[in-house]
């Protein structure tokens, strides 16, 4: 078609380069992306013989952490048993706690800047972490 190109690697007809609609999405039928994400289509550009996206949650399971944070209730100090590698939040009672704003953290140690705790509250970590 005039005014559109073909990518090479996959071979997608997007607008060519400085035609009218060459910032305009266009209604094309993106099945073929459906198809090579979904592993039905082999990407000609890509080299790798029998290459599968996997279940990549399996993988991580090792590596995922959700506990109860150790620390004296009242308290403002608390500790997580493996140092963060990607912090997923931290909750007091089921809430979630926002960075900087409600903790600071360094290394294993988190303080809450909101004060002490009291004797019923809970502080839980979710995060993965990485063994040495």
């Amino acid at each position: 078609m005039a005014g559109e190109t073909t990518t090479p690697n996959i071979g997608l007809q997007v607008p060519a380069f400085n035609q009218s609609n060459w910032q305009t999405p266009l209604d094309y039928d993106l099945n073929l992306l459906d198809l090579i994400f979904g592993g039905e289509v082999t990407v000609p550009g890509l080299s790798v013989t029998n290459f599968t996206i996997g279940n990549v949650a399996s993988l991580l399971v090792p590596w995922f952490k959700s506990e109860q944070l150790a620390g004296a209730v009242p308290g403002s100090i608390y500790t997580f048993s493996y140092v963060p590698v990607l912090l997923f939040g931290v909750f007091q009672n089921g809430l979630l706690l926002r960075p900087t704003l409600d903790y600071t953290i360094s290394g294993l140690t988190i303080t809450l800047n909101a004060g002490t705790t009291v004797s019923t509250d809970t502080v839980w970590g979710l995060y993965l972490w990485q063994p040495v």
